[in-house]
């Protein structure tokens, strides 16, 4: 009977370990406004505590881009000397080191009209951080899209390696002793899902081997697949709903990411389109 409270009482040590890993934030830059010429990114950055494992979203049209940059580069907004650069209208940077990062809009004339900004990352383990250009060790580019201003698990290897070792042990100890026969299985938990935006830069149109697509993937459970096209080139075509009575009610019935533009020609283009994250 002690032998099962001493097994429960580490169990339960293990279970909490696993259950509170550190939590990092995604960041969709200038929320609403998105990646775009004439907002004020360093008021938007103001109010933000950003960590190590923290992420920032870049939602733009493909006719700007996004470049990691120098400190120098950024006052002056040089262009063609960037660390890191992505243009294909949804662009993730994985903050991976602390120090001050740096962005702006490759395009010309662009950084001058506000599309720049700065973010001092704190180390993970601390509330402060020293203000240092990361040049040397640019932070991870990816092209895919996730829900914003969400959290997600951040749980190193190393843990789950020995949380995992020591709750079969515990549970071994558990069976041998008679406690066991209350467990009746394993649970396998899933510690990072991969998003994919199908097609990639192209979208999801025809013309495209999707197969071939497909085959260099390796989907896992618990994956996400997002289908975009529409949205970024302003295609009024193929509207999911429309409305034009002057005033429309949406009922956010799923979880995800759903596209609004204005359907009159030239008005998307204008800046009339927005993304809202519904989550569950």
């Amino acid at each position: 009977m002690a032998s099962s409270s001493v097994g429960m009482a580490c169990l339960g040590l293990v279970l909490c370990m696993v259950v509170v890993p550190s939590l990092a934030t995604v960041y969709t830059v200038g929320d609403t406004s998105g990646w775009a010429t004439g907002v004020d990114y360093s008021s938007w950055a103001n109010d933000k505590t950003f960590k190590v494992g923290d992420s920032l979203v870049f939602n733009y049209p493909t006719s700007h881009t996004v470049e990691e940059v120098s400190s120098s580069d950024y006052s002056t907004c040089t262009v063609g000397k960037a660390i890191s650069t992505d243009s294909t209208g949804a662009t993730t940077i994985n903050l991976k080191t602390a120090g001050t990062h740096y962005f702006i809009c490759g395009v010309a004339g662009h950084c001058e009209s506000g599309m720049k900004l700065a973010i001092k990352v704190e180390s993970s383990s601390s509330s402060s951080s020293t203000d240092k250009p990361s040049t040397t060790s640019p932070s991870t580019t990816t092209t895919t899209k996730i829900p914003d201003s969400s959290s997600s698990w951040n749980l190193s290897p190393v843990l789950a390696f020995v949380t995992t070792w020591v709750a079969l042990c515990v549970m071994m100890k558990m069976a041998r002793s008679g406690a066991g026969r209350i467990m009746s299985g394993v649970v396998v938990v899933r510690l990072e899902a991969t998003v994919f935006t199908v097609g990639e830069s192209s979208g999801w149109v025809v013309g495209v081997d999707y197969d071939a697509w497909a085959r260099s993937k390796n989907f896992k459970l618990g994956d996400l697949l997002v289908f975009e096209n529409d949205y970024n080139t302003c295609n009024i075509d193929h509207p999911i709903s429309s409305d034009n009575s002057g005033s429309t009610v949406i009922s956010l019935l799923n979880a995800g990411r759903h596209y609004f533009i204005c359907g009159t020609p030239g008005y998307c283009a204008q800046g009339m389109k927005f993304i809202a994250n519904v989550t569950a």
